[in-house]
């Protein structure tokens, strides 16, 4: 939850708005940090089309014979569709009241439009920044079939990859992980054999380097560990670890983690008593453009509107547009641990 806890207290016309203290809930990535491909002006649906995988099409030529030597290309389609996204929330200016914000409210009978003040621009801020994180948490855990009106937007990540091996499209699924999988001893043996061994052709013989293993945190955390150990580690990626150098690989494979998704999965996801989540370690071995994210104008100058009702006397600030995820070919999917 992203929220303002506290506001620096006004102490006289020497302060500055910006004192302000917020508290930030960050580990998120965006799309683009990902490598996740972004199809804009996507209204309601876009028919995408991919042809097939061609091989062995090359024949020994015979003289005067004109024989076909394999099956022609064929196209096949998937369909990006978005849903039709919001945030809308209501602001009372009376929170800013006896807070450094004061000096830069508007005075008289416009005191509480809080519209083309400093105040606008903070408030505008942290709601772009949220929206940001929510897209985010949707775009992996997005399920239309959950209770949970959070994720209930479209289907994100984790369930198209899931429904796409159920449905057999060449998705490959390597098995479950569990928290013994994942420590020093272990955690080799789980990428290997339930992610790296079992990719399907189409995968493996793709340079490593242009894969990307995108896993939930606590399996980020664990693989780190493992590197920086002295008994498992190798001494030049300990050194860099312990130093404080990025760029955290997995047999050549960039490892993302997908950080905040860890709390959500936590809190949204647990059932039980105590409550826990079945399937908190999750990894995902593909090829990141093989993902597309849809949306009709989510681009940088999109914007958050604020404006002031002087019936109610408060002031609202407002974000839609349209999103949506789907993938292209299975093959380039191998997922474990959901």
């Amino acid at each position: 939850m992203a929220v303002v806890t506290s506001f620096t207290t006004y102490t006289g016309k020497q302060s500055e708005f910006r004192e302000l203290v917020m508290k930030k809930l960050a580990g998120y990535a965006r799309v683009d940090q990902l490598g996740f491909q972004l199809v804009e002006d996507v209204q309601s649906n876009k028919i995408m089309y991919k042809d097939n995988y061609l091989d062995k099409i090359t024949k020994k030529f015979t003289t005067c014979q004109n024989t076909e030597t394999g099956t022609g290309i064929s196209v096949s389609s998937f369909t990006l569709s978005v849903a039709n996204m919001q945030a809308q929330l209501e602001q009372c200016a009376a929170v800013f009241d006896s807070t450094i914000a004061e000096i830069v409210r508007k005075k008289g009978a416009d005191i509480n439009d809080l519209t083309g003040t400093e105040i606008e621009a903070y408030v505008l801020e942290r709601v772009a920044e949220a929206a940001a994180r929510d897209l985010f948490r949707i775009m992996f855990l997005g399920d239309t079939t959950l209770s949970n009106s959070d994720y209930t937007a479209f289907d994100g990540v984790f369930k198209k990859v899931k429904a796409g091996y159920l449905a057999g499209d060449g998705t490959v699924y390597g098995g479950t992980i569990a928290a013994a999988d994942i420590n020093t001893s272990n955690i080799v043996n789980t990428l290997d054999s339930k992610l790296y061994e079992v990719q399907p052709y189409e995968l493996k013989f793709i340079e490593d380097s242009q894969k990307v293993l995108l896993v939930t945190d606590n399996i980020y955390k664990a693989w780190v560990k493992y590197l920086s150990s002295t008994a498992y580690g190798i001494v030049e990626q300990r050194n860099a670890l312990v130093n404080g150098l990025t760029g955290v690989t997995y047999r050549g494979i960039p490892m993302v983690s997908l950080g905040v998704l860890d709390k959500y999965l936590a809190t949204d996801f647990a059932t039980g008593s105590p409550a826990a989540i079945s399937t908190p370690y999750r990894a995902i071995l593909t090829k990141a453009d093989n993902h597309y994210l849809a949306t009709d104008t989510l681009t940088a100058s999109s914007q958050v509107q604020m404006w002031y009702d002087q019936t109610d006397d408060k002031n609202y600030t407002r974000l839609r547009y349209k999103a949506g995820y789907n993938y292209a070919f299975g093959e380039l999917n191998v997922f474990a641990g959901f």
